[in-house]
This record gives structure tokens, sequence and C-alpha cells, in this order.
């Protein structure tokens, strides 16, 4: 059982890296967006509407899921390792009232 909660772990702050990698391939594909529009004004003033946005909601987006990823990981993962015990009702889904 302990192997099992230690590959858990492992998988738990490999998905995190894998939010950080998915916080890159949006600051790429927003700049193969921007760039993409050939030469002239008008492409200008919408490439560089596409950049404003597109990494202003990266900037934004990205330190907040790593962070709700990151407590989400340190509460309710090490939790179970340190015996804390939660309070509330445990959710039962088929049981019969």
């Amino acid at each position: 059982l302990s192997l099992v909660n230690n590959f858990t772990d492992v998988i738990s702050y490999i998905r995190l890296f894998a939010v950080g990698l998915a916080t890159l391939a949006i600051a790429e594909t927003t700049n193969s967006l921007a760039f993409g529009f050939g030469d002239g004004i008008v492409a200008l003033v919408v490439g560089v509407v596409i950049l404003i946005t597109g990494h202003g909601l990266n900037i934004i987006l990205g330190p907040m899921s790593v962070l709700v990823h990151g407590v989400r990981l340190n509460v309710l993962e090490f939790s179970g390792h340190a015996n804390v015990i939660w309070s509330g009702t445990a959710y039962e889904p088929f049981k019969e009232e």
C-alpha cells in the first residue's frame, strides 16, 4: 500500500509539471497566432491585440492554476501521510437512505 501511495504522489507532481508545460504551450500558440497574419498595418494591430490578450490571460491563469493544483496536492495528498482527519460527512454516492 505504501508503494501505491508513493506512486500516486509522484504522479501528482508530474501533473504539476504538465500544468507548467501547458502554460508554455499556450504562450507558443499565442506567438504563432500573432505572427501568422503576414505584413501590413492591419496584421500588426491584430497581432498586437492577440499578443496582449493571449499572454495576459496566460499570465493570469498560469500561476493561478499552479497555485490551485499545488495547494490541493499539499493539503489533500499530504494529509493522508500525516494522518489528518477532516471534519464533515463522508460522501457515499450509492448508499440507500
